[in-house]
């Protein structure tokens, strides 16, 4: 993969992905998938914020009022509530090709 007369080399290599936007696609990638993309500190942190206002507001409401009302629901968030991907191994495939074979 690497030729001698590069100047490419797996420590660059690993350097330049450890300092990646976290806006690139590789870091959503790693983060969970492309729906993080354009998910960033800044946005996570202002839907924290939304939420916790969202909720200030709706225990005060709460203590003042007779009937409580419905509480808020928070952002929806990348990620969250999703199931994880499931893990396919070669021995997966290997079966899979067995049994349509029969």
């Amino acid at each position: 993969m690497f030729r001698e007369d590069s100047t490419l080399t797996p420590t660059l290599i690993l350097w330049m992905v450890e300092h990646l936007s976290s806006s690139s696609a590789s870091s959503a990638v790693l983060r969970g998938g492309s729906e993080h993309r354009d998910w960033q500190t800044g946005e996570h942190l202002t839907a924290v914020l939304i939420d916790a206002m969202n909720m200030n507001t709706w225990a005060v409401l709460a203590k003042g009022s007779k009937r409580a009302p419905k509480k808020p629901a928070s952002i929806p968030r990348p990620g969250v509530g999703r199931q994880a991907p499931r893990t396919l191994r070669v021995a997966d495939i290997a079966a899979a090709a067995r049994k349509q074979k029969d």
